[in-house]
């Protein structure tokens, strides 16, 4: 029986304070401390920010390019890297050259069957990383699949043991691997997890606000002479936030005022039409 591959740790030649693995890991030389890798939007590809030298911008770069450049060489002319078993996949067993034709003829091949769970998620190693996630019971099916960019019900399949990989790996995933990958995507799962909690308490605090400045429109535009303190009781906003309110409606070209003290009026303008 083979051992498992050890995780193997080079230095990147053109950023030499840091180091990259055999597992498509990246950490500082000196300090050994891991680096978080992204997801770049436009392409789906993981990317990394370096320094080459201190004082000097970030670089943000392909992970891939480092890691054959480490461990197998820099691209033939005319050839570009193909991740084997998907874009997230960056072990150097599972990387390698290939011509653009054969790399295009190559994706026509894995899209003869359409799925709605993407080709990049299809290999041993992503399955295997998306059941370890489940089973740490941290995580929903919902927020692995948006990692991921798998449908709920491709996640639960994959869980379940019901949907197997496309094709195999050559090589199974070893333990170190799929650990080492656990704690990447936790991390991003729990940053995911930040934001989505962040931008939903946003979003019920636009909706407050909102509906106290409609109420505040509403109870001048029923009684144009109404206080500060009536709208307060009413809406239950304190007497600073109501002031912020009527400055922000001011300035907004939907309120104004007319006359003083006794013949003091509130005038409701309404929003501009646009074509």
């Amino acid at each position: 029986m083979d051992t498992p591959a050890l995780e193997e740790w080079r230095i990147i030649a053109r950023f030499p304070t840091y180091e990259v693995s055999s597992l498509g890991r990246f950490r500082i030389a000196q300090t050994e401390q891991i680096l978080k890798k992204q997801i770049c939007r436009t392409t789906g590809y993981h990317i990394v920010g370096l320094v080459a030298t201190k004082g000097l911008p970030r670089k943000t770069l392909r992970c891939a390019p480092l890691i054959t450049e480490a461990f197998i060489g820099r691209a033939p002319a005319g050839m570009q890297i193909d991740h084997k078993y998907g874009k997230r996949d960056e072990r150097v067993e599972a990387l390698q050259f290939l011509t653009q034709s054969e790399n295009v003829l190559k994706q026509y091949a894995s899209e003869s069957k359409p799925r709605k769970v993407p080709r990049n998620d299809q290999s041993e190693f992503n399955h295997r990383l998306i059941q370890a996630l489940w089973a740490t019971k941290e995580f929903s099916q919902v927020e692995i699949g948006r990692v991921f960019g798998v449908t709920n019900s491709g996640i639960s399949r994959i869980v379940a043991g019901k949907s197997g990989p496309r094709v195999p790996d050559p090589t199974p995933p070893t333990p170190e691997a799929i650990a080492a990958a656990v704690v990447d995507y936790r991390e991003r799962l729990l940053l995911a997890r930040q934001s989505s909690v962040a931008a939903a308490f946003r979003k019920r605090v636009e909706a407050r606000r909102r509906g106290l400045q409609l109420a505040i429109l509403g109870l001048m535009r029923v009684n144009p002479r109404v206080t500060k303190r009536e709208i307060a009781r009413a809406t239950g906003a304190s007497r600073g936030n109501l002031d912020r309110f009527v400055t922000a409606l001011r300035k907004a070209g939907r309120l104004t005022s007319t006359g003083e003290q006794a013949e003091f009026r509130w005038v409701v303008l309404e929003p501009a039409m646009s074509c």
